[in-house]
């Protein structure tokens, strides 16, 4: 955190799961006006608090719903393709297997002062009822909650906010993954600590040659897939493409050896990207 205020941000927001939520730092933190979101494991003195809440201070939390494939329809209006019947709802019941199915999400907010810190902070509890079937047959149903805790004032980040914003954190690990087996900036194979940090900087910026390409393609459409390309396929789409380069007496030519799927898309970004453009 100092490496990065030293290095001139104004705004700093730290993120994380139960294992970062470091309760004797918050205090030194929020003087030096450091933003935070943390998971917080669901110790029993927390469920209690949680469990005395009033009932009107509990409210449902409505989640966007992301359009499945079957729904998914062409520009002219027709299905994609049949959506395959789900069997394995079926197979579960018919087994007398233990089937989890989520009911129902409400979250409320309470203040919260840890035993390491001197001042209380916003504690955000979201409450998940799961419905337990064992079988054909509805047991009761369970009760789980899930911490997050901040600094963050309730005008600038709502509690619905703060849940979002500790769930975003996931996609960072997603990153991570790809960090470690797509480019491969974690496997170090030198033998110096310096020598592993440059391989780790270089490596890095060939993982942001891919977001940088995707926000500057010409089609958008082709952009958002671009941007959600594993590294792999991103090579394997964009980069790794057979090309013969022939130098004649009138220039310099290139020959395609193969016609991938994404050839059209790469020559016309490329006759966008010459273009010359002023702001």
């Amino acid at each position: 955190m100092d490496v990065v205020l030293e290095a001139g941000f104004r705004k700093v927001c730290l993120r994380g799961d139960t294992a970062f939520a470091l309760t004797e730092d918050f205090d030194h933190w929020c003087k030096r006006d450091v933003e935070f979101v943390f998971g917080m494991a669901a110790h029993p003195s927390l469920v209690n608090l949680a469990e005395s809440l009033p009932g009107q201070s509990w409210r449902p939390l409505e989640r966007k719903k992301r359009a499945g494939a079957g729904s998914r329809r062409k520009k002219s209006g027709t299905r994609r393709g049949q959506r395959k019947p789900r069997v394995k709802r079926r197979v579960i019941t018919e087994r007398g297997y233990k089937h989890l199915e989520l009911a129902m999400e409400e979250f409320a907010e309470f203040s919260y002062q840890p035993t390491k810190c001197k001042q209380s902070f916003r504690m955000i509890v979201l409450r998940k009822t799961i419905n337990v079937h064992d079988g054909q047959r509805l047991l009761v149903p369970e009760i789980r909650f899930h911490f997050y805790i901040t600094n963050v004032s309730s005008s600038i980040l709502s509690a619905r906010a703060v849940i979002r914003e500790s769930n975003d954190r996931c996609n960072q690990e997603n990153l991570i993954e790809q960090t470690k087996n797509g480019i491969h900036a974690m496997r170090m194979p030198c033998d110096t600590l310096e020598a592993h940090d440059t391989y780790m900087v270089v490596a890095c910026l060939a993982w942001n040659l891919k977001p940088w390409a995707a926000q500057l393609w010409p089609d958008k459409g082709a952009g958002k897939r671009l941007r959600k390309m594993e590294f792999r396929r991103f090579v394997a789409c964009v980069i790794d493409i057979p090309c013969q380069i022939v130098e004649t007496a009138r220039g310099i030519v290139h020959r395609f050896l193969a016609c991938p799927a994404w050839i059209t898309q790469i020559l016309n970004a490329h006759q966008h990207f010459k273009r010359p453009r002023f702001e």
